[in-house]
C-alpha cells in the first residue's frame, strides 16, 4: 500500500486488484478491531458492520451529542421500518471531561441511556 501511496493516490483510482487489496485490509482491520472483548462481547463478529468512534473530550457542542442524537434518530427511523434493509452500526463513545463539568455528566448520562434503550430491545438483532 505504501509503494502505491508513494506515486500518488490518482494513478491507483482505476486500478481494480489495488481497490480490492484495500477492500480486504480494511476488512482485515476491521475483523481485529472487533476482536473478543470482555466489555462489549455483543459486538463481536461485527465486521461488516459500520463502525462510528467519536473520540473527543465531551463538550456540549462536540460531536458526542450530535452522534448520539444521530443515534436515537436512527433508532426511530428502524423501529417505523423495521423491513428494510439497514446497515448494521456499532457506536462506541469515548471522551474526557473535568469531573465537574455537569453537562458533560449529562451527556454521558444520556449515552448510557440510549443505549440501554436500543441494546435491550427485542427487536434488535442483538436485544
Amino acid at each position: 500500500m505504501t509503494s502505491r501511496a508513494s506515486n500518488g493516490w490518482k494513478t491507483t483510482a482505476g486500478d481494480n486488484a489495488f481497490q480490492q487489496r484495500f477492500r480486504d485490509i480494511k476488512h482485515q482491520n476491521k475483523v481485529g478491531a472487533g476482536a473478543p472483548d470482555r466489555r462489549a462481547p455483543r459486538h463481536q463478529g461485527r465486521s461488516t458492520a459500520l463502525f462510528d468512534v467519536p473520540i473527543k473530550r465531551i463538550h456540549e457542542y462536540k460531536r458526542q451529542l450530535l452522534n448520539i442524537l444521530e443515534a436515537v434518530a436512527l433508532y426511530q427511523a428502524i423501529k417505523d421500518e423495521p423491513h428494510r434493509d439497514w446497515a448494521p452500526r456499532v457506536k462506541i463513545f469515548a471522551g474526557k471531561a473535568a469531573a465537574s463539568y455537569r453537562t458533560a455528566r449529562l451527556i454521558i448520562k444520556l449515552i448510557n441511556d440510549v443505549a440501554e434503550i436500543v441494546n435491550n430491545d427485542p427487536m434488535s438483532p442483538d436485544g
